[in-house]
């Protein structure tokens, strides 16, 4: 009827089952450690309280008989025996009893911890057992490494350094910095009594040092791999000398065990290092600049950190801008100095809303492990990265794409297009300047024409804001430097005493000037340059043919282009300088266009009667001109002279 069943699994209670109901809840053993069944070795040093559930039916003469059992032993150690449970009225529930200190041992075999089973079994009147589940649990006395049989008390092993770390090797700061992860020691785990749930502390220090008492590692899982990591930061903070480094386990119920042997390393840190200041190489102080403009945020702002010597690999150097890091902080490595750009956004929010240069302090920190810096120095220098005019969607940038482009107005009055009749002209350039902010007494604007500042500066004043400012002159011979171009004109605004003048993008100019040289048209069969009747081919010396007119050359030259057409012109005058015109001599030949390809072109001009006769004894002047191009050609005069000594005229000597 008493029929047991042995578990151990101590993470639930044993039900006895048969072919009746259900066996009574197990007594609960509040001490016992979840998941494990332990009892801690706190908890032993004292008898150990216990509770039984109240049964569903009690009865007045209702007695309790208490077991124990070394688990798989069926001889019980009984600790209560027909015990009476007395008036139902008076009885508390659950029932508080304790097992006695002196059944709290643990055996000598075998080395796992012993295992017992804790029974309870009520009689219903005294005559009827109700059987309950058994209570596991266990007791471990026995500290990592003891051994129980044959009896042992030994330290544990020393703990091993990594392979690359042997006794010849010191922990020095080219060892730290191959090791950025620190490093992995291993311990050798109890033979018998190791736990999943064992952890162990770490010692590391001179054995001399009150520091070495306190363990740089605590309450570390001991892992079936043995393996522990020692962070870098830890052994950074190693003092010089020989270094010992110990470990102790405990266990889950409080055992420890004694510390291990130890083993050593020598650690060896190099000299504090000596700073030397940083340096801003856009304001170095090299020809007295030591002030940060937006010209050199447009090239990209750095600071130079001479690395503080002696260092390590490993250490580190942190760079500040004001009170905000710039860029991450970089290792040293091998390096004897390392470089850090500045974020313009730092920069910026560094600088703050003002319009003045401002004193900015620049420092750098170095770090070997964690902790304070081991080195740190600073330097002083000024940003000022105010502009004028309208806010600058493109900053860092000295072109603010809101300013307006300007405007080049030719000597022909047509906008940014120079051609050949601008040449030896002069052209004007003008500035429509930001309707916002107001324009100030403080502030100039400056022309380019070509990379070339125009001159005089525009000098501006209150309310100048919104208007079109010029015109500036551009200067024939600033022009002529470059006629067949396109040219880039833009405007810089300017404030007196500034750091950060802005200019306008640039416009461009198309210049395609041609110097206009059209040379004199030519009159054929001139006798000693004056024309006479063989000029307008009067016998005898004539063609044959009935022209009675000039025959006139217009020589080729570079304003002919095809696509244009040639205008000649005749007209008398009473004078030699072709000012006093005679009336109704003046005739053309007009829009003869110009022959592909290019070549003289020959016109034949007048008539005889109308325009030519009338001007003998007078001067003739010949001139052409090509479309689109506006001067007219060198004139060509020539005295005019159709009469002989009888004061016969051609037609009247040679009809």
């Amino acid at each position: 009827m008493n029929t047991r069943v042995r578990n151990t699994a101590f993470n639930k209670q044993v039900r006895l089952q048969g072919n009746g109901p259900s066996n009574l809840p197990g007594a609960t053993i509040a001490d016992r450690i979840p998941g494990d069944g332990r009892i801690p070795i706190s908890k032993l040093n004292a008898n150990l309280p216990y509770t039984i559930p109240q049964p569903p039916d009690e009865f007045a003469n209702d007695t309790l008989d208490v077991n124990l059992y070394v688990n798989g032993s069926t001889t019980p150690i009984t600790l209560l025996l027909d015990h009476p449970l007395g008036p139902i009225a008076n009885r508390t529930w659950p029932l508080p009893l304790a097992i006695p200190l002196a059944r709290l041992v643990e055996l000598p075999t075998p080395e796992t911890p012993t295992e017992y089973d804790l029974e309870y079994i009520i009689y219903a009147g005294g005559a009827n057992p109700t059987d309950a589940d058994i209570t596991q649990y266990r007791i471990d006395k026995t500290k990592p490494y003891q051994i129980k049989s044959p009896a042992s008390d030994l330290s544990p092993p020393a703990i091993n350094f990594p392979a690359d770390l042997p006794p010849s090797q010191e922990i020095d700061d080219a060892y730290l910095g191959a090791h950025p992860g620190g490093i992995d020691v291993r311990i050798t785990l109890a033979t018998f009594n190791a736990e999943a749930t064992d952890v162990c502390d770490i010692y590391f220090g001179i054995s001399n040092d009150p520091a070495y008492a306190t363990p740089v590692l605590r309450d570390v899982t001991v892992p079936a791999s043995g393996l522990i990591n020692i962070p870098l930061s830890i052994l950074n903070a190693l003092k010089d000398g020989v270094n010992e480094l110990r470990f102790i386990v405990k266990d889950l119920v409080g055992n420890i065990s004694h510390r291990s042997r130890q083993n050593t390393r020598v650690v060896r840190h190099l000299a504090p290092p000596v700073p030397e200041k940083p340096g801003v190489p856009l304001a170095d102080g090299t020809d007295g600049d030591t002030l940060i403009d937006v010209a050199d945020c447009m090239l990209g702002v750095t600071v130079e950190v001479p690395v503080p010597q002696p260092s390590a690999p490993s250490d580190s150097i942190r760079v500040y801008w004001g009170k905000t890091q710039a860029d991450s902080e970089q290792l040293v490595g091998t390096n004897t100095t390392l470089v850090f750009p500045v974020d313009y956004a730092i920069i910026k929010a560094e600088y703050g809303v003002t319009d003045v240069p401002v004193p900015t302090n620049v420092r750098y920190e170095m770090f070997r492990g964690a902790g304070a810096p081991i080195a740190t120095e600073d330097t002083d220098i000024e940003v000022d990265i105010f502009q004028d005019g309208p806010d600058n969607p493109d900053e860092p940038s000295d072109v603010n794409p809101n300013f307006d482009l300007p405007r080049l107005v030719s000597s022909q009055g047509v906008d940014n297009i120079l051609d050949d009749n601008d040449h030896g002209k002069d052209a004007e350039i003008f500035v429509q300047l930001y309707d916002a902010p107001p324009a100030e007494t403080a502030l100039s604007v400056t022309v380019f024409y070509d990379d070339v500042a125009l001159t005089p500066d525009i000098l501006l004043q209150p309310g100048d804001e919104g208007t079109e400012l010029g015109p500036v002159v551009v200067p024939w011979s600033v022009i002529e430097l470059k006629q067949n171009a396109t040219i880039k004109i833009k405007w810089k605004l300017s404030r007196i005493g500034g750091n950060n003048p802005v200019f306008s993008k640039e416009q461009d100019v198309v210049v395609d000037i041609t110097k206009i040289d059209l040379p004199a048209p030519v009159v054929s069969d001139l006798v000693r340059n004056r024309i006479s009747c063989q000029t307008l081919n009067f016998p005898p010396n004539g063609d044959g043919t009935t022209r009675r007119n000039l025959k006139v050359t217009v020589p080729q030259s570079p304003s002919m282009v095809v696509g244009r057409t040639v205008t000649l012109t005749w007209e008398g005058f009473s004078d030699e300088n072709a000012t006093v015109p005679i009336p109704g001599t003046r005739v053309q030949v007009v829009d003869q266009p110009v022959p592909d390809p290019v070549k003289d072109m020959v016109f034949e001009i007048g008539v005889y009667a109308t325009h030519l006769k009338p001007v003998s004894a007078g001067w003739g002047k010949l001139t052409y001109a090509i479309s689109s191009v506006l001067p007219e050609s060198t004139p060509a005069i020539h005295a005019v002279f159709l009469v002989n000594n009888e004061g016969k005229f051609c037609e009247e000597v040679s009809p």
